[in-house]
């Protein structure tokens, strides 16, 4: 699955910088779509992206994978921060996160919060009940201590 972020930031990134968020979210979309239907999962987009602000979409619902294996349930949005990229700006992301069938959180279309940390960043030091302060300085204490 990894590869398919990967292909959705390599696709957006050709717009990096042009002011067009809506041609550099559906190059991002194009792609991990494209990719997604090449490996081996039945996939069902739980949570997805495009229905608040009319964007191209990888919509709830949607089945995605060759429909050979695994069968999973997945969140995503294949560029998050679509004005960044567009203003050439750092910080866009593409998501995707995946489980097994009925356990990620159908919610409405609302934004939330992230947290994104380096992989050597033990998971257990992150409390998502706390704040983001406290959050951060837990990393940084973890940071300072490798």
């Amino acid at each position: 699955m990894l590869i398919a972020t990967e292909k959705a930031a390599i696709a957006a990134y050709s717009w990096l910088g042009k002011d067009n968020k809506h041609m550099a979210d559906q190059a991002a979309v194009s792609a991990m779509r494209k990719q997604l239907n090449l490996t081996n999962f039945h996939g069902t987009i739980k949570i997805g992206e495009g229905e608040r602000d009319k964007a191209p979409m990888l919509s709830i619902g949607e089945i995605v994978g060759n429909q050979k294996g695994i069968r999973l349930d997945i969140a995503l949005d294949p560029l998050e921060g679509t004005s960044m990229c567009a203003k050439g700006e750092s910080g866009s992301l593409s998501v995707l996160a995946i489980a097994r069938p009925n356990t990620i959180l159908h919610s409405p279309d609302v934004y939330m919060d992230k947290l994104i940390t380096s992989s050597d960043i033990e998971p257990s030091s992150i409390d998502l009940n706390k704040s983001l302060t406290l959050n951060l300085k837990a990393i940084a204490k973890q940071k300072k201590n490798m």
